[in-house]
This record gives C-alpha cells, structure tokens and sequence, in this order.
C-alpha cells in the first residue's frame, strides 16, 4: 500500500509555486498544502488540501501547520525571507519559521 505523500509549498502563487501544485498533483498525487501572502486562484486551490494566506515569517502558522500535517517534504518557495534579508542585513533570523517546520518532516527533506 503506497502511502499519501504530503507536501508543504511556500511562495505558492508565484511560477515555481505554481508549477510544483500542478506538477505534484498530476504525477504524484500528493497532499499539498500551499502558503502565500496571497490568496491562489480557485484552478490551483483546488488542486491542495489545504491553503493559507499568511506570512512564513509567523513561526506559529508554520509550525502548527507541521504539527497538523506531518510533511514529508517542505518546498520553500518563498521569496518573502530572502527580499526581508536584502532590506535587514539579518538572513539569520528569517528564514527561521520554514527551518523549524523542517524539524517537523517525516523524512527530514527540505528543498530551498
């Protein structure tokens, strides 16, 4: 019995994002849920189990997001940690939400 791969998907209304929700839902037909300061268009929305309009810096919604769903993979898409990191000079801090979700990973994968 082949178990129900489930993702987590950052940046998910941008290309790659986009891409990655068609893709993993064709192919793989995987759990996906998907993480945009944005609201996804009902097409791709109905392609995830679950999406979110919220920031990766919010620790808490990441987190619980993990507890939640137990991800085997997180894809970090996001360009919201890299553009605060260019402004703040602190690129320690900001990607902090998606790498403790990673802790939360079934199988430690993490793609950036």
């Amino acid at each position: 019995m082949l178990m129900e791969t489930t993702v987590l998907i950052t940046g998910a209304n941008g290309e790659i994002g986009h891409g990655l929700i068609n893709r993993l839902s064709e192919v793989n037909g995987a759990a996906i849920v998907a993480i945009d300061l944005h609201p996804l268009d009902d097409s791709l929305r109905r392609r995830c189990i679950r999406t979110i309009v919220g920031d990766i810096l919010n620790v808490s919604i990441l987190e619980s997001l993990s507890t939640a769903h137990n991800f085997d993979t997180i894809y970090h898409c996001s360009v919201r940690a890299s553009e605060s990191c260019r402004e703040n000079s602190d690129c320690e801090n900001q990607g902090i939400g998606v790498v403790r979700a990673s802790y939360h990973v079934r199988h430690q994968q993490a793609i950036f």
